[in-house]
């Protein structure tokens, strides 16, 4: 009998199967917590792909091909915000307007360094 009965007895006791929850509930009542648990999985917007709550704020940051990322020249004045998965053909397209970024960059700092070096001469 209670090989036959345990498996369906709404008393017996069931841990949650998200990952990251250790609650431990009543079979009865594990729908009803399913139902609320934080621990319940979430689809991100960007893909669709599913995963524990705790891991969408570092897929967003690190993983989501989908989500918007800096240009790598961003530094230099590249205001691009290629989705990650386009982020290499973004440089590739985009390598004639890198480099006149870079030149103005490195014609800046040069007359900077112009201008430091002669008030240094004239201190």
């Amino acid at each position: 009998y209670e090989s036959y009965h345990q498996p369906y007895c709404s008393l017996v006791a069931i841990k949650c199967s998200y990952e990251g929850c250790n609650h431990v509930c009543a079979r009865r009542r594990y729908a009803s917590h399913q139902a609320i648990c934080e621990h319940k999985p979430v689809i991100c917007e960007l893909c669709g792909e599913e995963m524990a709550p705790a891991k969408l704020h570092m897929h967003l940051d690190e993983l989501c091909p989908e989500a918007p990322v800096p240009c790598l020249l961003a530094a230099c004045g590249c205001q691009v915000m290629p989705r990650r998965r386009e982020q290499l053909a973004h440089q590739a397209a985009a390598a004639p307007e890198h480099a006149a970024l870079v030149a103005q960059l490195s014609a800046t700092i040069e007359e900077a360094h112009s201008k430091w070096e002669l008030d240094e001469a004239h201190a």
